[in-house]
């Protein structure tokens, strides 16, 4: 919530709460074992179990708007205010890497099928990264304007939505499927 806390809910009533150093503005990411991850605005990611306690929190430098995103390789993902695009061992929080892109980011990334990251910026940008090490593997400029939210993969196509009120789509590889 706005108010700085993540709150567990169940049959209508809290469960427990846990306070951050920011704002929360994206949803958490539930993992198999049940823990949740989430961004603040204090540029945090937090690590909080079932029970409510803080298993790690990890500083990834700029505000986290948008919810992580647990990759196919079960390691995190997310994109902060600062422009980077980082990814974190889910069981340490540690970070593996970070990647420079050009905008800021108010979505959280999304993966096809391939194993390819792919998040939209305030430039109107949308950038794919490979997992790994993070490397860019190409830019697409789709819009004047800002893509404020995460993009979707639908079939093989990628699509996102822009401030200028319309929505692209972007062909994927057939071997996306």
């Amino acid at each position: 919530c706005k108010d700085k806390f993540v709150y567990a809910i169940k049959d209508g009533g809290e469960v427990w709460s846990v306070e951050t150093g920011g704002e929360v503005l994206g949803w958490p990411v539930i993992g198999a074992d049940g823990t949740s991850y989430v961004g603040s605005n204090d540029g945090r990611l937090y690590a909080l179990s079932q029970e409510g306690a803080t298993t790690w929190d990890s500083d990834v430098e700029g505000q986290l708007w948008g919810s992580p995103l647990i990759g196919d390789d079960g390691d995190l993902y997310v994109i902060s205010t600062s422009k980077f695009m980082t990814k974190l061992d889910i069981a340490t929080g540690t970070i593996l890497w970070s990647t420079k892109t050009e905008g800021l980011t108010y979505g959280g990334p999304v993966q096809d099928a391939n194993g390819l990251l792919y998040v939209g910026t305030s430039g109107g940008k949308v950038f794919a990264l490979e997992p790994e090490m993070g490397a860019i593997q190409w830019t697409l400029g789709v819009s004047e304007a800002s893509i404020n939210g995460a993009p979707l993969i639908v079939g093989n196509r990628l699509i996102v939505g822009s401030t200028d009120r319309n929505l692209y789509a972007l062909q994927l590889s057939v071997a996306a499927q």
